[in-house]
This record gives C-alpha cells, sequence and structure tokens, in this order.
C-alpha cells in the first residue's frame, strides 16, 4: 500500500523532497530521501558580474529571501575587503532575525496551533516589512564609500515584537509544567506526550559546529565542493558523520527542553518546545546586536565565504571572482542551504525513524510532525510503502 502526503507548495526551481517510508504494519523499516532539489542552480550566478548575480540572489532563492541576500552580500564584500559599517551590520541581522520570527511564526500557526489564533501572524508579518521598507538599505552590496542611514528607532520595535510574542514568552519563564499551568501551550504539550506515548524515537544527528577553515578545505576543489553541498558531512578520524542545524540544534541543551525531558516529555514534544523557545528569545537577541560592538550575532564571514543562521539552520554562501578582459565576474558560486543537512540521506531524519514501533493510526502524524519539526526549506511529499 502507498499513502501520499503533499506539504505546502513552493515554487517549481526548488524542488521538493520524496520521502518514502517502508512500513510492515508495527514498525518502520527504513526511511529513504529522494531529493528534486537542483543541485546546479548556483551556476545561474556564475559568469555574470557581481552585481548582477547578487540581485538573481533573491529571486532563485524566495524562501529566507533576506538570509540568502545578507549572506551573498557578505561573500562578495569580503572578497572585495569592504569594510561594512556597524549601522549595516545591525540592520542585516536584526531583519534576519525578524525573517526567522516570520518564518517560525507561520509554522508554529499553521502546523503546530493549526491556526489558532494564539500568536498574530500577521501582525509579525507587518513588523518584519515595516522594519524591511526601513533597513532595506543594508540589502545592498556596500562599498567602502557606503553611508550609513538614519537611525531606526529599534526601541519601538522591540516593543511591538515583545508584545506580540508574549505568550511564548510567560511560556518559557516557567521551568516547570506545574509552574505553567494550564495555557493553550501546556495543553498542546500534553496532547503530544499523549498521543505518542511508548513511541521511542532514534537519536538525532549531532549539532551542527562547523570552522571556517573546514569549510575553506572543502571549496578547494570543485569536485569536492559539488558533493559537499549536495550531500554534506563532517569528516571524523573513523570516516564521516552527518550533522543537524537549526533550531533544535541551537536549543536542545536548553533548561526548557532539559526540564521537560526530565519531566518524561516526548522527543516530538521537545522539538515543539525548541521551536517556542527560539521564537521568544528573538526579541533578547536583537537587543544583544543593538548593544554589540560588532552588530554581529550568528553571521560571519571571510575571504568569499558567509554564513549566516536562518529560521531553519546554517546557511553558507561561498564565492570567488575573476577578471575577465578587465571586467569583474563570478568564478564560482556554491551555496549550502540547512536542509541538505537536515534532510541529508543519512541524516537525523533516518536516524531518528530506522526501526521506529508505532501504530498505522500515529504513523503519519508521527512523520508530518517530525518534518515540519525539522523544517525543509522545501516542499515534501511522504509515501508509506507496505
Amino acid at each position: 500500500m502507498v499513502v501520499e502526503a503533499h506539504a505546502s507548495s513552493l515554487t517549481h526551481i526548488a524542488g521538493r523532497l520524496n520521502i518514502i517510508v517502508k512500513y510492515d504494519g508495527q514498525k518502520i523499516l527504513a526511511v529513504l530521501i529522494n531529493s528534486t532539489r537542483p543541485k546546479l542552480l548556483t551556476r545561474l550566478l556564475e559568469g555574470k558580474r557581481p552585481e548582477e548575480a547578487f540581485n538573481l540572489i533573491p529571486l532563485i532563492f524566495s524562501l529566507c529571501g533576506t538570509a540568502q541576500t545578507v549572506a551573498g552580500a557578505m561573500a562578495i564584500e569580503s572578497l572585495r575587503g569592504v569594510k561594512v559599517c556597524k549601522e549595516v551590520e545591525i540592520a542585516r541581522s536584526v531583519l534576519i532575525y525578524l525573517e526567522t520570527a516570520k518564518e517560525l511564526c507561520l509554522r508554529l500557526s499553521k502546523d503546530w496551533l493549526e491556526n489558532a489564533p494564539l500568536i498574530d501572524v500577521y501582525d509579525v508579518m507587518t513588523c518584519y516589512r515595516s522594519a524591511l521598507s526601513q533597513l532595506g538599505f543594508s540589502l545592498d552590496l556596500q562599498t567602502d564609500t557606503s553611508n550609513a542611514q538614519a537611525e531606526f528607532n529599534y526601541a519601538e520595535l522591540l516593543y511591538s515584537l515583545e508584545k506580540l510574542l508574549l505568550p511564548l514568552t510567560s511560556f518559557c519563564e516557567k521551568s516547570t509544567s506545574v509552574e505553567r499551568g494550564i495555557t493553550p501551550f501546556s495543553q498542546l504539550v500534553d496532547n503530544l506526550n499523549a498521543q505518542f506515548e511508548g513511541v521511542e524515537l532514534g537519536p538525532s544527528a549531532p549539532a551542527l559546529n562547523l570552522t571556517a577553515e573546514y569549510l575553506e578545505q572543502k571549496f578547494e576543489s570543485d569536485d569536492v565542493a559539488a558533493v559537499f553541498c549536495s550531500r554534506p558531512t563532517i569528516e571524523t578520524n573513523g570516516g564521516s558523520m552527518c550533522a543537524e542545524t537549526g533550531v533544535w540544534a541551537r536549543h536542545a541543551d536548553n533548561k526548557l527542553i532539559l526540564q521537560a525531558e526530565a519531566e518524561g516529555s516526548h522527543q516530538l514534544t521537545l522539538r515543539f518546545l525548541a521551536l517556542v523557545y527560539e521564537l521568544a528569545s528573538i526579541p533578547a537577541k536583537i537587543r544583544e546586536i543593538i548593544n554589540s560592538e560588532t552588530g554581529r550575532l550568528g553571521v560571519t564571514a571571510s575571504e568569499g565565504l558567509a554564513t549566516v543562521n536562518t529560521a531553519r539552520g546554517l546557511l553558507v554562501h561561498k564565492v570567488t571572482l575573476e577578471n575577465v578582459n578587465g571586467d569583474e565576474r563570478i568564478n564560482k558560486y556554491h551555496i549550502i542551504a540547512p536542509t541538505e543537512w537536515n534532510f541529508h540521506p543519512e541524516g537525523s531524519l533516518i536516524s531518528i525513524l530506522q526501526g521506529v514501533v508505532v501504530s498505522r493510526e500515529n504513523l503519519m502524524p508521527l512523520l508530518d510532525k517530525l518534518i515540519l519539526a525539522i523544517d525543509p526549506c522545501v516542499a515534501y511529499d511522504i509515501k508509506i510503502e507496505e
């Protein structure tokens, strides 16, 4: 028997994930991930002038477009030796966090809260768009002569965002289920625990921890880079291993998660709590950015290499330039999206589900919730084969 489930429809150019689950009526025997994500999409940027390629990035990569734009700008600017002013650094980081808030609020409201009016997603999106309209100057390629724009009222932004996310913040500030009492979020926690009681999941892949030196090594050869970008792994003394990036990797050892685990919460519930905590912590991260020395938090750049922490995990851009008859052109452009780590054919989804005993009734809800918790940046299908 084959059962199919279709998630959100994204643009055709992004491709999709085809997830096949082999099931014997009691246990998951195997999980296969086939990706139709185009492997050579960044070749559209090669051979073009940097400004032309840069302007194409948000058109090709519409999801998390702000993070993609910032990563592209940072990679090109670092090659040119441009020193970006602090005001631009702050604006970029704030916009990335607001984009993260928007993306995660949509995920939380639609897929976990079933559109219950606990978080005003429209107002969160309005908050992001308002900031984008005033801080959009920071998303341009900068030069050494770029001037900082007029000051932005970050205090007003923080006030609005904190007010919108207050239900999440209040929930996270209470460390135990007893302290939280009966709230819509605590009821969802209870429902998840009850629904999947006795369904023991396997271990996740370890949290991704990359250095610039490791990435640079992977981009030295075109052949190695092509494989690494499509199926990235971390080399170890005993071979290689997959890794997970994103909300869970960032917060698995958080006090809220550890307390819930100690109280016996299901692994899927813990991932839901990590999502809630990530959202609740965004205003504090923005405040830290505003008060920081550099204006950067969760973004790094070296020569031609930029990494940005997005809603779904670590995004990597690597660019090299060449001189063609006195004209600056893109030589190579590589991108590693979080989905390549998180939905690797041997990654977290496989290690978590392989051999899991689950009833037929709970199989599809388990698959859907887990995939949404790991959070792909493309549409996906689930096929159950018996």
